[in-house]
């Protein structure tokens, strides 16, 4: 019975290793469940961010009379131009457009020349949520009835399984 009574309270070694192997199963799962989760968000928001594109591009070939731009460069800048106009001291501004409500973190901007002179801060690359930039194909290439535009998806690379397109494929 002393034996009994002297023994040091706590837990064994083989118990607290136990322990923590199941603390890292489940943070190993948490996390894993986690980076699915973020991939479904920024899946979902690049498609988003694609169909604003292509309502964006029809505009455009609505404006110019069937005009389809050749680059994802010149439909940026073809789009901003069509929402373009001076102000009273000869700046050039831009009318609110879906550009425009684009997060900061998904697009770049350099200067532009206007027409009639002048420049113009615009838009000239959009990125997906994976911040890879986004394509345009104006050929027959994806879709035989429009232009699309294509984001290469969580590895970066067009042309493989994870790419979202602005139509369904």
């Amino acid at each position: 019975m002393r034996a009994y009574h002297n023994r040091a309270l706590g837990f064994s070694v083989i118990e607290m290793l136990v322990a923590l192997a199941v603390i890292a199963i489940l943070v190993g799962i948490a996390l894993a469940v986690g980076r699915q989760v973020l991939n479904s968000s920024r899946r979902e928001l690049t498609r988003s961010e694609l169909t604003a594109l292509l309502g964006a591009e029809q505009s455009v070939v609505h404006k110019t009379a069937g005009m389809v731009p050749q680059s994802m460069y010149g439909f940026l800048v073809e789009y901003q131009q069509l929402h373009a106009y001076r102000d009273v001291n000869g700046v050039w501004r831009e009318h609110s457009n879906m550009l425009m409500r684009l997060p900061s973190s998904m697009v770049k901007s350099s200067m532009v020349p206007m027409p009639n002179s002048g420049n113009m801060l615009m838009i000239t690359q959009v990125n997906d949520a994976w911040g890879n930039a986004i394509e345009f194909l104006p050929t027959v290439l994806y879709n035989p009835h429009a232009p699309c535009f294509v984001s290469a998806g969580e590895d970066g690379v067009i042309g493989t399984g994870d790419d979202i397109h602005s139509y369904d494929p």
